[in-house]
Parts: C-alpha cells; sequence; structure tokens
C-alpha cells in the first residue's frame, strides 16, 4: 500500500503543479523498470521550501489515511 501512496502523492503533486521529489530508498524502488530495492518509508524533499506544501502534504496524507492506503502516520 506504501507505494500506491507515493504513486497517488506524485500524481496529486503534479496535478497541483507543485514540486515533489522522491529520494533515497523511494527514488530507487520508482526509477528503474525492475525494483531492486524495497523501501519501507517515503522519503520525499521539497524545493523551495513554502509552507503551502506542507499544507498539501498532510492534506494528501489525510485522505490517504481515509482510504485505508495508510495506517500510521509518524
Amino acid at each position: 500500500m506504501r507505494i500506491k501512496l507515493q504513486v497517488d502523492l506524485l500524481e496529486a503533486s503534479r496535478k497541483a503543479e507543485l514540486p515533489f521529489i522522491f529520494k533515497g530508498g523511494t527514488s530507487l524502488l520508482l526509477l528503474p523498470e525492475t525494483p531492486r530495492r524495497l523501501s519501507t518509508d517515503i522519503d520525499i524533499n521539497q524545493p523551495g521550501r513554502n509552507g503551502a506544501y506542507l499544507w498539501f502534504l498532510s492534506a494528501q496524507i489525510s485522505r490517504s489515511l481515509r482510504k485505508k492506503y495508510l495506517t500510521v502516520w509518524r
């Protein structure tokens, strides 16, 4: 389900025209055609550091919690 959340966050960010960069193990999982690594967390970076993105990300994660993609947000 975390992969579903990652893909949903990327799609929602793109639609909202907000910069969104996966990094670390998450990018290694999503970039190759055949995943070679399991990432158990979601590593993201937000260029520009504006507060609007944190609000957007919080709203998207809350929506995913309601859809049961994610059960805990730490």
